[in-house]
């Protein structure tokens, strides 16, 4: 989530209740689902920025077996400031690309992969 809070909405404290929390669950199994509740991972990641920056999506990156996050976090003040930034993270957390402007006075809401002008490591050419 890119904002979480417990009080009602304010659009001028909640500017800064930016939230970076990565969550992982197994995939189904057949079993109890209450099973699974202790393999359910959570933790930060890449640290909070003084609370104004928080996903906007994430995917995963082709090639790296579904290992490797890009992130998509958007960045909004009171002050009316509005910036992307990218960056790449593994399921660990751990910073693989630090996070780079990606948008000056933009907001990004999603991002995707576009095929067909280079192929990705590990990739099977289709002709």
């Amino acid at each position: 989530p890119r904002k979480m809070s417990r009080e009602p909405y304010d659009e001028v404290i909640d500017r800064s209740k930016c939230v970076n929390l990565m969550f992982a669950v197994p995939a189904p199994s057949g079993k109890d689902p209450k099973d699974h509740a202790k393999d359910i991972y959570m933790q930060d990641y890449l640290g909070c920025t003084a609370g104004v920056r928080g996903c906007s999506d994430f995917l995963f990156v082709p090639g790296t077996n579904d290992c490797h996050l890009f992130l998509l976090r958007t960045e909004e003040t009171i002050d009316d400031v509005l910036n992307s930034y990218g960056s790449v993270v593994d399921l660990q957390g751990n910073v693989l690309m630090k996070e780079t402007l990606v948008g000056k006075n933009r907001k990004f809401e999603g991002a995707a992969w576009l095929s067909g002008f280079a192929h990705f490591p590990g990739e099977v050419h289709q002709p």
